[in-house]
C-alpha cells in the first residue's frame, strides 16, 4: 500500500532533499532550492511524495507551473525519481503528475523521463530502469517544448575506472585527450590552489567571475540579486560546492557543481582570461575529477550543453554525453498551443527582456 500526495510544506521539502542524496537516481533538477528558485519568475512549484506502508520515502516528483506572458505549462524536470526496486509505483506516479498538470489548467505540460535512451551499465544505477508502458505516453508528443524550465537531456559522464591495473587517476589520464593531458599537466605545475567559497561574500566575489564569463562569451546567467538566495541555501544545504581557483591569493575561476544523487555534476563556471593562460579550467575540473574518485563515485558529470568550443573541451576529458529517451509532452489547449508555437521564435529572442517583465509582475 503506498500513499501520494502533493505538498509543499517545508518538512516535506526536506525529506525530499534528503532523499534525493541518498539515492544515485537523485537530480539536481528536483531539488527543492532548486525548484523554488523560479519563484523568483512568479513561477510556481508542487511536490509529488510517494511513501510506503513503513511511511519511507520512496519516490516523488517536483513539478513547476511556469508562464509566459498569457501561456501557462506544467513541466517535470529529469523526474520522476523513484528509489530502486520500486518501478512497479512508475506509471502511477506519472499518472499522478498528468492529473495533477491538468488542474492548473496549462496549455501543455510535459515529463523529462530520467530513463537512458541506450543501454550504459556504468550510469543505469543512476536512472529509472523501466521502459515506457504505451496507456502512460497515450496522446503525448516527442520534444521539449517548455522553454522557461531547464531541462537536461542526460549526462556528461567522465567515467572513473576503479578496476584497472594503474590508479584510477591515472585511468583517468589514459582516456584524456592529448590536448587535455598536456593541460591539466601544465596547470599542476602553475602554483594553482582548490579552495571552496562559502560565505556569501567569497559566494558572490565567485558568482561575478560567472557572470563576467557569460557577458564576455555572449550566453547570459541569472543574475547575483536572482540566484543568490538559491546559491547560499544549497551551499548551506550541502546540495552545492563552488570550487574556486586561486593564484598568488587571487581568484582566477569557480566553478558551480551539484553534490546529489552520489555525483558531482558541474553545471556553470568561469575563469579570468588573461594573457598568460594558467589553465585554470584544467585544473579545477582535474581537481573535481580527484574528489570524485576520493568518494569513490562512478563518474562525474561534467554536464550537457554548451558551445562547440565548450563541448570539445569536456570532450577532451572524456566526456561524452549518454541521452536520456528524451522528453514528452502532452497538448490541453490546442488554439493557445498553436498561438504558442508561432511566437516561439520570438519569444526566445527576447528571453532576457520577457524573464525581466516576469520578476517585476510576480
Amino acid at each position: 500500500m503506498y500513499k501520494f500526495y502533493w505538498t509543499n510544506s517545508e518538512e516535506d521539502f526536506r525529506l525530499w532533499d534528503e532523499f534525493l542524496s541518498s539515492t544515485k537516481r537523485g537530480h539536481y533538477s528536483q531539488l527543492s532550492h532548486w525548484l523554488k528558485s523560479y519563484s523568483n519568475y512568479g513561477f510556481m512549484i508542487d511536490l509529488l511524495i510517494v511513501k510506503n506502508d513503513k511511511g519511507e520515502l520512496i519516490g516523488g516528483a517536483g513539478m513547476v507551473i511556469s508562464k509566459i506572458l498569457f501561456f501557462k505549462f506544467c513541466s517535470c524536470a529529469c523526474g520522476p525519481i523513484i528509489k530502486e526496486g520500486h518501478e512497479e509505483i512508475f506509471n502511477e506516479v506519472v499518472e499522478k503528475i498528468k492529473a495533477q498538470a491538468k488542474k492548473y489548467r496549462p496549455i501543455c505540460s510535459s515529463i523529462n523521463f530520467p530513463i537512458l535512451a541506450q543501454e550504459n551499465k556504468n550510469i543505469a544505477p543512476f536512472c529509472i530502469n523501466t521502459e515506457l508502458d504505451k496507456a502512460t505516453i497515450n496522446g503525448s508528443y516527442k520534444g521539449n517544448m517548455v522553454k522557461s524550465v531547464t531541462s537536461i537531456n542526460g549526462f556528461r559522464e567522465v567515467k572513473i575506472d576503479y578496476s584497472s591495473e594503474v590508479s584510477p587517476e591515472e585511468a583517468l589520464f589514459k582516456q584524456f585527450s592529448n590536448n587535455t593531458k598536456r593541460n591539466v599537466k601544465k596547470a599542476l605545475k602553475n602554483n594553482l590552489s582548490l579552495h571552496f567559497a562559502k560565505t556569501e561574500d567569497e559566494i558572490n566575489e565567485a558568482y561575478k567571475l560567472i557572470e563576467l564569463n557569460g557577458k564576455n562569451r555572449g550566453y547570459s546567467v541569472r543574475s547575483w540579486e536572482d540566484f543568490k538566495e538559491t546559491l547560499i541555501n544549497m551551499i548551506k544545504s550541502g546540495s552545492c560546492i563552488i570550487p574556486v581557483c586561486k593564484h598568488n591569493d587571487e581568484l582566477k575561476g569557480a566553478l558551480i557543481v551539484f553534490h546529489t544523487g552520489k555525483r558531482f555534476t558541474y553545471i556553470s563556471g568561469g575563469t579570468l582570461r588573461e594573457e598568460t593562460d594558467l589553465k585554470v579550467g584544467h585544473f579545477l575540473h582535474f581537481q573535481m575529477l580527484k574528489i570524485s574518485i576520493e568518494k569513490r563515485y562512478n563518474f562525474y558529470d561534467i554536464s550537457v550543453g554548451g558551445s562547440l568550443g565548450v563541448t570539445r573541451f569536456k570532450e577532451g576529458f572524456g566526456g561524452r554525453h549518454v541521452k536520456f529517451i528524451g522528453e514528452r509532452y502532452w497538448i490541453h489547449n490546442k488554439p493557445l498551443f498553436w498561438f504558442y508555437n508561432k511566437l516561439l521564435p520570438s519569444l526566445k529572442r527576447h528571453k532576457k527582456f520577457i524573464s525581466k517583465i516576469l520578476k517585476f509582475l510576480k
